[in-house]
């Protein structure tokens, strides 16, 4: 087991230019994600089948095929606009993800309000929002909708999010939470466990992040199939790396240790870090997983 490394810490580039960055640095276990130039579904195959080709293993996420008009990305959005433009990515991204032989897509839970991207690619909120009910109905909704559109081979997976410290706009920040989603949802439905979001919600909403975890891993281990890894201040998602004295890395000894079958991805997303600091969060991870 190989831990994979996030095209989105070689963003502003081609998709081309950013998996050949990684597998520099971490090999042939890449997840495709963002911020990458605008290539059509189709120029996006060439691409793909080039480094399948190559022996490269891929994992999907979230902003995967770049839109070509920007949007914010919301399964929970209650206008038709949002609604269809998601809709369309992720039915782009399955049919990606079952050309790449990519086992996973992950996508962020959603949100309460429309937002736009600011110039530091954090989201900005508008001030109308739903009640958190309605927003939790829409992604239900909507994730029974777009299964329809899945392939077999592929799992749809569902990222936990967090609040900001002014304001709660993200749906599945806490155990609850994401307990209350998964349940609502088809077994088939995986969660994409992003420890530096937990991070972040923990501190903001004050509860231990973990046992979180521990529940977590206690009551939906099986459906656990894919974990981000990178650190931040309890503040803000930082996306930093991760070094010896991680609080992470005891977590992930632990799930390693559970994960008998091997089934779950392990990917850094370090985009605000050195090259020299992402090639020593691979090492960090990587003896772990080996």
């Amino acid at each position: 087991m190989t831990v994979y490394l996030s095209t989105s810490c070689y963003g502003r580039t081609s998709v081309s230019e950013a998996i050949a960055a990684c597998q520099k640095v971490a090999g042939n276990f890449i997840e495709i994600s963002a911020p990458h130039d605008y290539q059509s579904v189709e120029e996006l195959k060439v691409v793909l089948s080039k480094y399948k080709n190559k022996g490269i293993n891929f994992s999907l996420h979230n902003y995967f095929p770049a839109p070509k008009k920007s949007f914010v990305l919301n399964m929970a959005a209650s206008d038709s606009y949002t609604y269809n433009m998601t809709k369309e990515l992720v039915k782009n991204a399955f049919l990606l993800a079952d050309y790449a032989g990519s086992p996973i897509y992950g996508i962020h839970a959603g949100y309460l309000a429309k937002a736009k991207a600011g110039s530091d690619g954090h989201f900005i909120f508008s001030d109308e929002a739903e009640s958190y009910k309605v927003a939790l109905e829409n992604t239900i909704k909507f994730v029974d909708h777009i299964l329809e559109y899945k392939p077999n081979n592929v799992v749809f997976a569902i990222e936990n999010l967090f609040p900001s410290p002014k304001k709660r706009h993200s749906l599945n920040c806490t155990y609850e939470e994401i307990k209350e989603l998964m349940n609502s949802l088809p077994e088939e439905v995986g969660i994409l466990l992003d420890l530096g979001h937990l991070n972040i919600s923990s501190n903001i909403l004050g509860f231990n992040r973990n046992n979180a975890i521990d529940k977590l891993l206690a009551n939906f281990f099986n459906r656990i199939k894919e974990i981000h890894i990178s650190e931040n201040n309890g503040i803000k998602d930082e996306h930093l790396a991760v070094n010896e004295n991680s609080w992470q890395l005891e977590v992930l000894k632990s799930i390693a240790s559970q994960d008998k079958q091997k089934q779950i991805i392990y990917c850094i997303e370090a985009r605000r870090a050195s090259e020299k600091e992402i090639l020593n969060s691979v090492n960090l991870v990587n003896l772990i997983l080996n």
